[in-house]
This record gives C-alpha cells, structure tokens and sequence, in this order.
C-alpha cells in the first residue's frame, strides 16, 4: 500500500523530533558529582512528567500527523471494496448492497475509530512511551553519567530500533487488518461463503501463505484452517478471527470474496 510506504518514509522525521525532545528534556535533569537524594528525587519527579509530556508529543506532533495522513488512506480502501462488491454480487445481492450502505458507512467510521485506537491509544504507551521512560528511570537510579545515560537512549532507540519496529508492525497490521475487517462484515452481512487468497509473494511469505495464494476456497475450509500450526500464526486465532488475521503478523494477503459462478471456474 502506497499509505503504508509514505507513513515509513516518515520516521527519520519524526524520531528526529523525539531526540531533540528527549534532549532537551535531558538538560532538566541534574547530574552533580555528589548525587545527593534530593536530587534523584527532584529527577524522579521530572521523569514521571516527562512521560506524559513524551506521550502528548508523540499523539499531538510529527507522528500523529502521519499517522492521521496514513488513515485518511482508509477513505479509498473503502471506497475500492465497495466497487468491487458492487461487480461480484447478483442483482439481489446487490439490490441488498445498495439498501445497507448507512450501516455500511456507519461501520466504516467505528473501523477508522479503532484504527487511530490502535496507533494513538494505550499501545504507543505501552511499546513506545514506557520502554524510553524505563530506560531513563534505570539510568538515573544506577547513578549513571549523563553522557552515558544518551548513549544508552540512542542505542534503544537507533540500534534496539523497538519503536520503530513497533510503529512498523503496528501500522501494517492496522491497514491489512482494516481491510480484512471491512471485507469479511460486508461479506458476512450479505451472505458471501467463497474466497480467493489474494496477494502476492514476497522473499518473507511463509510457507502457510505460498501453498494457498491464487487459490479459491470455501468459508467452511478456510475456518479448518485454524486446528492448523504455521510460523508467524496469530495465537488467538479462530474461525472468526482467521478471515482478519489470515496467515499471521505482517501478512499482507487477504481473502477476498467471490461469487459462487467464480468459485466454480477457478475450482474446474
């Protein structure tokens, strides 16, 4: 997804921010030879603030812009799966299509609500906000220099690389899971039973995917699927959830609906 590229083109940009905010942060703290208690208590105290305030930046600042660019993407998403819905259904089908898309579009707007929960909400705390946090409070209790203490918060975050990592995967997840999500409510709402493993395949595609891309399948074997085993699998999966999470974390395929008279073509 084009979306998706843009968005990670984006983070030289937005870490350079947080660095220049850590840094200045940083010169808040004291970091006299003596180290007295007062002073690790009044560094505390600013660390417990800087948490709050790393958290406002990142949901307020370069990254919620992108991240709010990245969702606006969604609008086309929807917009394409529509389409697409509209040219494989029968005219009854499709006549139930036309009558349902209020709730449709309701739908929709609580999908891109979750979306911008899944990058903004309790998750940037806790894979973002905390891990940075935590580094610092370590540092400062072990009574570690200051030109020590940005070292080790420029390795985690420049070489242990977990925020962006995180960002990454999450991002990912988000947009094919959105897409899934849309897809498979829409399909069960009007019915749809057969589906094409779509996509396509890239170096890291597991094995589970390779076997099934450009195949035809019906809802009842696609649920079978989740008694199954594979790499990168999804723990909670179920014979619901299969049709969101497909073949597991950073899966870019997707089951797309057909009609039954395409299941049987491609099926022969």
């Amino acid at each position: 997804m084009l979306a998706l590229t843009s968005f990670e083109e984006s983070f030289p940009s937005i870490f350079d921010e947080i660095e220049v905010f850590v840094a200045e942060f940083l010169a808040e703290l004291g970091f006299s030879k003596k180290r007295t208690r007062e002073e690790l208590i009044a560094n505390v105290r600013v660390i417990n603030q800087f948490r709050s305030a790393l958290y406002l930046k990142l949901s307020q600042g370069k990254y919620a812009k992108e991240v709010l660019r990245l969702i606006d993407g969604l609008g086309r998403v929807e917009e394409v799966l529509d389409k697409y819905f509209g040219l494989i259904m029968s005219n009854r089908s499709k006549s139930q299509f036309d009558s349902s898309k209020d709730f449709y579009k309701t739908l929709y707007q609580q999908m891109i609500l979750e979306a911008r929960l899944s990058l903004l909400g309790a998750g940037l705390s806790a894979n973002v906000v905390n891990p940075l946090v935590d580094k610092l409070y370590v540092g400062l209790l072990h009574g570690i220099s200051k030109p020590q203490l940005i070292k080790e918060l420029r390795v985690f975050l420049e070489k242990e690389n977990l925020p962006t990592r995180w960002i990454k995967q999450q991002a990912h997840d988000t947009l094919w899971q959105f897409t899934r999500n849309y897809q498979q409510a829409v399909s069960a709402d009007l019915g749809i039973e057969h589906y094409l493993y779509a996509g396509t395949q890239i170096a890291t595609s597991r094995d589970f995917c390779k076997s099934r891309i450009g195949k035809v399948y019906t809802k009842e074997e696609v649920e079978s699927w989740v008694g199954l085993n594979w790499s990168g699998k999804v723990p909670s999966t179920s014979i619901v959830s299969i049709f969101v999470y497909a073949g597991g974390y950073n899966c870019r395929h997707t089951f797309r609906p057909i009609s039954k008279n395409l299941y049987d073509k491609l099926k022969a």
